[in-house]
Parts: C-alpha cells; sequence; structure tokens
C-alpha cells in the first residue's frame, strides 16, 4: 500500500485507535485531537462524528486498518526529489573541487617545466648534451657532459 504522509499527532491517534483506545491520547489536547481526526477522516482512515471541535466516535475503517497492517511504523514517504537534489549539490561541489585540484596540478607542471627550461638555458654551458632525472624523492636532477679537448666531464646539476 502506498504509504500517506501523517502527521506526529494523526500517527499517535492511530496507535491508540488501533490498539482499542477510542479515548484522546495522554498529552494532547481536544483541539489538536479533533483536528487530527478530521484529517485522519478526510484521509479515508477512520470513520468519525465530530461536533464542531468534539469528537463524539471515532474508529479505524478497513483502510486505516489495511494501512497500519502494511505500514506498522507510520513512516512517512520518502521524497526522492529532495534526495536526488541534494546528490547533485554533492557532485557540484565534488566537481568543483576537482576541478581546481586538476588546474592547480596544471598550474604547477608549467612551473616546473618553466623552472627546468630555465635553469637549462641560463646555466649550462652551450656545448653540452643533457639528460633530465627525476628520482623518487621529486628532486629534478640535469645530468650534463661537457666536451673538453679529447676528455667528457659528466656534471650533475640540482635543479
Amino acid at each position: 500500500m502506498k504509504r500517506i504522509e501523517l502527521s506526529k499527532e494523526e500517527k499517535q491517534v492511530i496507535r491508540e485507535l488501533r490498539r482499542g483506545n477510542s479515548n484522546i491520547p495522554n498529552g494532547m489536547d481536544n483541539f489538536t485531537y479533533s483536528d487530527a481526526v478530521s484529517s485522519l477522516k478526510e484521509k479515508r482512515l477512520v470513520n468519525a462524528m465530530l461536533n464542531y471541535e468534539e469528537v463524539i466516535d471515532v474508529e479505524l475503517t478497513a483502510k486505516g486498518y489495511a494501512y497500519t497492517n502494511a505500514n506498522p511504523r507510520l513512516l512517512n514517504p520518502i521524497n526522492w526529489t529532495k534526495i536526488a537534489a541534494l546528490a547533485a549539490c554533492v557532485a557540484a561541489v565534488a566537481a568543483t573541487i576537482a576541478l581546481f585540484i586538476s588546474c592547480s596540478l596544471i598550474n604547477r607542471q608549467q612551473l616546473w617545466e618553466k623552472k627546468i627550461l630555465n635553469f637549462i638555458r641560463t646555466s649550462l654551458p652551450t656545448p653540452s648534451i643533457g639528460l633530465i632525472i627525476l628520482n623518487k624523492s621529486a628532486n629534478i636532477y640535469f645530468l650534463s657532459i661537457k666536451r673538453k679537448s679529447t676528455i667528457c666531464l659528466p656534471t650533475i646539476h640540482t635543479i
């Protein structure tokens, strides 16, 4: 059976009627009780005789019994629209964070490339052959080989 939206007071009245007690539940005033019974009557869960704000007689209908059997805890229906909206907001926030992280990584990579190229241009002698090495601790080294007459001198430069 499809769930019906019920207020706290309506649930309290249905539980009392299910137990066989048609009196006003403890802690509820006459006006709140008659309002809850009137609302339950509109939802066709109870048959009731009302005299303005006074409840004369009230009993569960067949639909009321079937509803309490199908939904004994009287849970309200789940609003999937709100859950979908919340999931969309979480996804949007995650996408924004991922965008910022990726932009920062791209920017960092470009800065390192500029730093390496600048180092190669400025600090190495012109007739050199080089190899860039990146070790596990993220230190970057440039291995250059200088030609001095007939002797090759390897030099390691830390960037």
